[in-house]
C-alpha cells in the first residue's frame, strides 16, 4: 500500500518542517488576534 522509499522519506522531511512552522505561526497569529497574550 505505501512505498517506503528512503529517498522519498528524506525528501519529504523539509516539507514537513515547513508545514509545522507555518502552522505554528498561524496558530500564534490567530491567538494574538483573539486577544491571548501567551504567544508574545
Amino acid at each position: 500500500m505505501f512505498d517506503l522509499n528512503p529517498i522519498q522519506i528524506l525528501a519529504s522531511i523539509p516539507a514537513i518542517i515547513i508545514v509545522f512552522s507555518v502552522f505554528g505561526y498561524a496558530e500564534a497569529k490567530v491567538a494574538t488576534w483573539f486577544g491571548d497574550p501567551t504567544p508574545r
